[in-house]
């Protein structure tokens, strides 16, 4: 009896739909429209594809000659923040925080000496928690410094990361070694082997990969370049000992003459801190020296440009482009000569501290606004993480109840305009703290702030000749708005405008410089510590 009832109900269904009229075809076409749009509509709501392409040792601004196509195609449709700083000018420091999304006051590497052993929690960070949130993950280039030494074998893969292509000491343009996936490959033997150019391939090749399939991925492009090389002996030419360009790119800007800031080879430094002072004038071959350094770094840069173009047109290729997040910044700044320092970073001045950033997210992340071009607001690489896990949606926790705690501030709303969460005045700590070993840069420890207009450090040791790291009262305050070169020492004050100006620094830098979490975000932390602005 059931069967029957079946065979009737389903004759009476198909001869209803034999006596229905039939659809149109352009009503058939706006349904399959509507259908197209649901299913984009969807997708658009994924979690965005991210990229970080991260360079080594770049000046603040990506130069138009030596990254046209980083301009066209991320920092035009993106913003770019014009005043972005690192909060530790120094390349394992600086690429912890970029893991973390913390001062290295919070995170423990605060130096490049033993720098990934020192890292706080090695299994709490940022690829464990995109992980965690659905991504999968690759890293490519140069990892933290110190990391062989602090791991089993040197094709360890550490927490978080899918895939792994990771460059092993020592570090030259040619003749190297990679980790690859937990095993070993030797490149460089060949022009086409050059660091760069070999970085960018995997890049492309792994969004070509990961773009086939719908998971969200994270790719961390961290390049060498503008690097010097460590290994001399095996760079023959003008930029033996420099960044190495490219074959096809090692005559470029040889004729270039770089523009001089009044603190080149500063003429007077006596209001300097002691391990400045002892620093001669240049000779004319020093001189040529710096100069040629600067020349091959910027030269080098031509190949990361031209990698940053084969990765957005693989996520074009991929339809993968519009919704992708491109970030593109450096781990630190470096000095060319200002204030008698030939070529350093890890000192807390200008050319050191600020480094290039540029932001290119979905339009969905906008809220329908046109992206800002330009943002004045003090921003820091402590403000990668937050801004990365916003994107994602993730939290930075590798388990219930175990989490960091982030000092930085996501930059997703001021990509809009949104900027009245963002105090404008805004102080970002800047420290470096070097433990147990003879200086790099002569100074050894030093903390302070860096404010709209001006800066506050604190050194408390330093070691002039190079030698074992003394203590050391020394400071350095200023006024940033008059004097952009830092010419001028304004400490000790010489009258109640610099008084003024340094008690107001020194107070406010006494509140954050041991600083954790973000006000209205994180609960108050016990103890001594503050909230950071």
């Amino acid at each position: 009896m059931r069967s029957v009832t079946a065979a009737a109900t389903l004759l009476a269904a198909i001869c209803a739909a034999a006596l229905a009229p039939a659809a149109s075809p352009a009503a058939a076409a706006e349904r399959a429209t509507a259908e197209d749009a649901g299913r984009a509509s969807q997708a658009d709501q994924r979690p965005p594809n991210i990229i970080v392409i991260n360079t080594d040792d770049q000046r603040r601004t990506i130069n138009r000659r030596a990254m046209p196509q980083t301009r066209r195609l991320v920092a035009r449709p993106g913003t770019r923040f014009k005043e972005s700083f690192v909060t530790t000018p120094v390349c394992c420091p600086s690429r912890a925080t970029l893991l973390t999304g913390q001062y290295a006051h919070n995170h423990g590497t605060t130096s490049n000496h033993k720098g990934y052993e020192r890292l706080i929690d090695k299994e709490n960070v940022l690829p464990v928690w995109l992980q965690q949130a659905g991504y999968r993950t690759a890293h490519v280039g140069k990892f933290l410094n110190g990391f062989v030494a602090a791991v089993p074998t040197p094709t360890f893969v550490p927490p978080g990361w899918d895939r792994w292509f990771t460059q092993l000491p020592p570090r030259t343009y040619y003749d190297y070694d990679v980790a690859v996936d937990g095993g070993e490959a030797h490149f460089g033997n060949s022009k086409r082997e050059h660091l760069t150019r070999v970085l960018n391939r995997q890049a492309v090749s792994l969004v070509k990969e990961m773009a086939a399939t719908p998971q969200p991925f994270y790719i961390q492009l961290d390049h060498f370049a503008p690097h010097q090389e460590w290994n001399v002996a095996t760079t023959p030419g003008r930029c033996a000992g420099y960044a190495r360009p490219a074959h096809e790119q090692r005559n470029l800007f040889r004729r270039d003459r770089p523009a001089k800031a009044p603190s080149f080879n500063e003429r007077n430094v006596s209001d300097k801190p002691s391990f400045v002072q002892s620093r001669p004038r240049f000779s004319s071959h020093r001189k040529r020296n710096v100069r040629r350094a600067q020349l091959c770094a910027l030269a080098s840069l031509r190949t990361v440009d031209s990698g940053v173009r084969k990765i957005v047109e693989a996520l074009d290729d991929a339809g993968k482009l519009g919704r992708t997040a491109i970030l593109v910044t450096s781990d630190n700044g470096i000095l060319y000569g200002e204030h008698r320092v030939p070529r350093a970073k890890g000192l807390p001045y200008e050319e050191a501290i600020r480094v290039p950033l540029v932001v290119k997210v979905p339009k969905r992340f906008r809220d329908g606004k046109q992206q800002v071009a330009k943002s004045s607001l003090p921003v820091a690489n402590i403000d990668l993480v937050p801004t990365i896990l916003e994107l994602a949606d993730a939290d930075p926790c590798r388990a219930p109840g175990d989490c960091r705690v982030l000092d930085g501030r996501s930059l997703v709303p001021l990509l809009s305009g949104k900027t009245t969460h963002w105090p404008a005045d805004r102080a970002i700590v800047i420290e470096y703290s070097l433990p147990g070993a003879p200086s790099q840069y002569g100074t050894c420890e030093y903390s302070g702030i860096r404010v709209p207009g001006a800066s506050y450090i604190h050194h408390s040791r330093a070691a002039p000749q190079g030698e074992i790291c003394e203590p050391i009262d020394e400071t350095e305050v200023y006024d940033l708005a008059a004097d952009p070169f830092q010419l001028e020492n304004r400490f000790p004050p010489a009258g109640p405008e610099d008084q003024a100006l340094a008690s107001a620094l020194a107070a406010r830098h006494a509140v954050i410089r041991d600083c954790r979490g973000i006000a209205g975000r994180d609960a108050e932390p016990p103890g001594p510590t503050r909230l950071c602005e």
